[in-house]
């Protein structure tokens, strides 16, 4: 089937321009667990590759400004490309951040010519989205998504030699992008036997790439001949599994609708069981209470329920149009009055610090805050929202552990679990391991919403939580002490506008009555009340505030 591909270079490092995190005329990279994971052309020209160590590309270029990795951004900040591509394709599927694909006929049919579909979309993004956009065409899957970072239109004829001379190397790996470690693996072990190119590839045949290299082998072999791994909406005949969540009333604000999408994504992982495939589509449908109805496909690659978590929560916030990096700037232009933030989240990307939060840096947070902004914060309800480490209770009791510093000596003989970014952040499992002198016996990469279930099972002994967690409420398992300080602290409060406390100044006596009101237990049971027992978060919360004395 001929496909269409629109790919925007560098995403990554222009997700964090968007978001006010790089300049659009600075040398920039985006780092991860690796390095350098994505650099833009200005760093490039200065001699920035990726897979550069930090102080390597610094050293190059010291004028380097550099972000890290952050799938989340990079997720929400392409909601603005696909409206742009929306406006000349339908059935567009999602293959990652900064690249997606679609059926070409019935566009190339609308537009006159593929010629001029790609100017139409080249033109709407740059509008919309403020970005350069790449556009190619090819039969299948591969050779479309590699057309596109040519700006080359094959035929069927065009699309098999194209693909039999392009090398094996950074060609593949990306076309299933939530399973990049094992397919790397996969083609570096190819490599030793010589097979450089795709037609390499699919000249070793079907039967030999699935006995030697597994799922994997088979999949990649695939790709090479051309399958479609990204399904559109129009040739997708067999029937999914579908899981639907309605409310009423309505939901009121953005964070109750992304909130939401995250229990109702842990519902689908449920039901999918062991009936997560090599490859196939999410498609996510939203319908508004004026009565817009939105949709969205994404690729799932096979990584498991993770994807689908992480997908489904992405597209609704960026519907939705929620999060900080869009907050903030209503804020600042008047639009918003008051929004709850974190503390680490302001200090690094409201304030744009590189440096850890703690909370011993509240005063300058604040004071920064008057500074720049005139917004000052008012009721920090207690409870901080982040990174936590828990154990099982049983094994707890066995090594007597309580702090981070105690799985020293016990960590050799555990298993440790997290979700697959946290072994990729430079911040995360490398640098915790490195922090408290940690080896365990062995790593488990969890699906979110599976990892409770993991930890109870015993497949892990250590996990990775949120300390509002709302299966942490029920969950028989103790909670560390980050002994070190290892991990940020977020804890949350409310962000006011000073002209709006002046005009209000009874607002203050109300939000000074939440300080220190809501505890990392008691939010986390909150939170367990509305994903696994189904209640609506305005019940919850009101039931709270009226056991506290809060409301009368």
């Amino acid at each position: 089937m001929m496909h269409a591909s629109v790919a925007v270079p560098d995403w990554p490092v222009a997700a964090a321009t968007s978001a006010g995190q790089v300049g659009s005329d600075e040398p920039a990279a985006v780092l991860g667990v690796g390095g350098v994971v994505c650099a833009n052309a200005w760093a490039r020209r200065l001699g920035v590759r990726t897979g550069m160590r930090k102080r390597e590309a610094l050293s190059i270029c010291p004028e380097l400004v550099v972000v890290q990795r952050d799938v989340r951004r990079d997720a929400l900040r392409f909601e603005s490309v696909l409206q742009a591509v929306d406006a000349h394709v339908a059935h567009v599927v999602v293959v990652e951040p900064g690249r997606v694909i679609f059926p070409a006929r019935g566009a190339v049919r609308a537009a006159g010519s593929m010629e001029a579909l790609a100017e139409a979309l080249i033109g709407q993004i740059a509008d919309v989205a403020g970005c350069e956009a790449h556009v190619g065409c090819g039969e299948g899957t591969l050779a479309a998504l590699l057309a596109a970072q040519s700006d080359v239109f094959l035929d069927v004829e065009g699309s098999a030699q194209f693909l039999k001379r392009t090398k094996v190397e950074g060609t593949l790996v990306g076309v299933v992008p939530s399973r990049r470690a094992e397919a790397r693996s996969c083609l570096e072990l190819l490599a030793t036997l010589g097979v450089r190119t795709v037609g390499d590839l699919t000249d070793l045949g079907a039967g030999a790439m699935a006995s030697r290299f597994g799922e994997m082998g088979s999949l990649l072999w695939q790709l090479a001949r051309g399958r479609d791994v990204h399904l559109p909406a129009e040739a997708t005949t067999s029937q999914g599994i579908v899981c639907t969540r309605v409310f009423e009333p309505p939901l009121q604000n953005v964070e109750e609708a992304v909130f939401s999408a995250r229990g109702l994504a842990e519902e689908l992982v449920q039901v999918m069981g062991v009936r997560t495939a090599a490859s196939g589509r999410l498609r996510i449908d939203a319908v508004f209470d004026d009565g817009e109805e939105l949709s969205r496909s994404w690729s799932v690659g096979g990584g498991g329920a993770r994807d689908v978590v992480d997908r489904v929560r992405w597209q609704l916030g960026g519907w939705a149009g929620g999060g900080t990096s869009n907050i903030q700037p209503g804020m600042e232009s008047g639009a918003f009055d008051i929004y709850p933030e974190y503390t680490g989240t302001g200090w690094n990307m409201v304030l744009k610090e590189d440096t850890k939060y703690s909370e011993e840096k509240f005063s300058q947070l604040t004071a920064d805050y008057e500074k720049a902004f005139r917004m000052r914060w008012v009721g920090m309800y207690g409870f901080n929202d982040t990174f936590g480490l828990v154990v099982r209770r049983a094994v707890a009791e066995q090594y007597d552990l309580h702090t981070y510093s105690d799985l020293h000596r016990a960590a050799p003989r555990l298993t440790f679990g997290a979700e697959y970014d946290f072994y990729e952040r430079e911040d995360g499992y490398p640098a915790l391991c490195a922090a408290y002198g940690l080896s365990f016996a062995r790593t488990v990469d969890l699906d979110i919403g599976l990892k409770y279930a993991a930890l109870a099972d015993g497949q892990v002994d250590v996990m990775t939580v949120f300390t509002t967690d709302g299966q942490l409420s029920a969950a028989d398992a103790v909670i560390l002490t980050d002994d070190q300080h290892f991990f940020p602290s977020y804890r949350c409060g409310n962000v006011v506008r000073e002209d709006v406390l002046t005009r209000h100044p009874e607002l203050s006596t109300v939000l000074l009555s939440l300080e220190g009101s809501i505890s990392d237990a008691e939010m986390a049971a909150m939170n367990h009340a509305v994903e696994s027992e189904g209640r609506e978060p305005r019940a919850v919360a009101e039931e709270f505030l009226r056991k506290k004395g809060i409301l009368n």
